[in-house]
């Protein structure tokens, strides 16, 4: 039943919608005229190349849109710089089914903005819309060429490489420093172009400008409150008889540190939460006694006693995060985590004849006992979070003759970040 619910929690998740949080970063643009305005931009670095642009004149302004009809170039700072750009572009596509036959370049004519990621005597540009992936170069007389990488096939089945570009960066990119090697073994993507338009400036003496987001780790702390989905189960060890407690909902509160690691576009994150929880039960079970005679040795009686456990328990989870966007903006993210928990029980337990009304008190050892978690959750706003927690068996202790653990049990937990 539980197990139903938790499945039934995760689709939940991803049935959410968001309400964004959007971000306005401050930088400028420059209209047809060659007229240049400081302003509030909203962009994200993981979304395809824009076509228009939202933007404020101030902080708490109206928003504006604009678009590639507009607009010559737009930037933030020292992170971007888009420029409107006439080019010819090949979109062939890379997919098994959709691959051309043809080797050439399928060129298109389209005027698109392009992201600058260096500039220079020769700059770098890139394009993406999807899973479409286009580098450019800029050439000294300012224009703009596609370098060339295609996959193709000729109708035998076997996928083919134009790797054209190789040759245009060698025909650009003339220095005594840069050898034929350097080009052989070069792969079509951002951080090895970025070396090579480095060695060749390097190497002629000229400046360039890189565009780069800086990656920072983010530190957040939150409170966390919600409830616990238990159950226990009492095992009598000599005489392997186990009672199990109907399941309890019962309180919990605590807080999370949570460290954002700056790679992975801050997707993996480590985090830890002490938590302090509550359960309070009442359970009959039999307590086994053994007599032994001649013609039965193994024989058992037992008597009926009253079982109340109440304590708390100190949980210190650790674990790690993966984050999954499900909006360009980043403000609308579902997370999966897994970990390990240490847990502290504090005792206060009681066990009570029904036959004779005696009372006895039993102690559970306070020690530190791990256990293994995993979870599912949604992040509304960075702000609010929720999310189902799962724990496997997990044992408390073992008070001599008697074993105590959680059967499956699951936790719905509600954070608030407070930075």
């Amino acid at each position: 039943m539980m197990k139903k619910a938790f499945l039934s929690a995760l689709f939940t998740l991803l049935s959410l919608s968001a309400i964004s949080q959007i971000k306005y970063q401050k930088g400028y643009i420059t209209n047809q005229s060659g007229q240049t305005s400081e302003v509030y931009i909203r962009l994200d670095e993981m979304a395809d190349n824009p076509t228009e642009i939202q933007y404020k004149l101030s902080p708490d302004g109206k928003i504006n849109v604009a678009g590639i009809a507009t607009i010559s170039e737009f930037g933030i700072g020292e992170s971007y710089k888009y420029t409107r750009e006439k080019v010819q572009i090949d979109r062939s596509s890379e997919e098994l089914n959709e691959i051309s036959q043809i080797r050439h370049a399928e060129f298109k004519e389209e005027v698109l903005f392009l992201r600058t990621l260096a500039e220079g005597d020769f700059s770098l540009l890139y394009y993406q819309d999807g899973k479409l992936k286009r580098f450019f170069i800029k050439n000294p007389d300012e224009s703009v060429e596609q370098l060339i990488y295609k996959k193709y096939t000729t109708g035998d089945n076997i996928i083919r490489k134009n790797n054209r570009y190789k040759q245009q960066l060698m025909n650009s990119l003339v220095c005594k420093d840069i050898k034929e090697g350097d080009l052989k073994n070069l792969r079509y993507d951002r951080s090895q172009l970025l070396d090579l338009f480095k060695k060749y400036h390097q190497c002629a003496e000229k400046d360039l400008k890189i565009y780069f987001v800086k990656k920072e780790g983010d530190l957040n702390l939150m409170i966390k409150a919600g409830v616990n989905f238990t159950n226990f189960g009492m095992e009598q060890d000599i005489y392997d008889i186990v009672e199990d407690y109907q399941y309890q909902i019962d309180p919990r509160i605590g807080f999370e540190i949570e460290y954002i690691l700056p790679m992975a576009n801050q997707k993996v994150a480590l985090y830890m939460e002490p938590s302090f929880s509550m359960y309070n039960a009442d359970h009959e079970i039999i307590v086994a006694t053994k007599g032994s005679t001649p013609s039965n040795p193994g024989a058992t009686g037992g008597f009926r006693a009253k079982v109340n456990m109440d304590y708390k328990i100190l949980d210190l989870p650790l674990g790690l995060r993966y984050y999954m966007y499900l909006n360009k903006a980043y403000t609308s993210k579902m997370f999966v985590n897994a970990g390990a928990s240490l847990n502290l029980v504090f005792n206060s337990s009681t066990m009570v004849k029904t036959y004779n009304n005696e009372s006895s008190d039993f102690d559970f050892n306070q020690s530190w006992q791990p256990t293994f978690f995993a979870g599912v959750g949604y992040r509304y706003s960075e702000k609010i979070g929720i999310e189902m927690r799962y724990f496997p068996i997990r044992p408390l202790t073992d008070n001599g003759g008697y074993k105590l653990h959680q059967n499956h049990s699951f936790a719905l937990v509600v954070g608030y970040t407070l930075f």
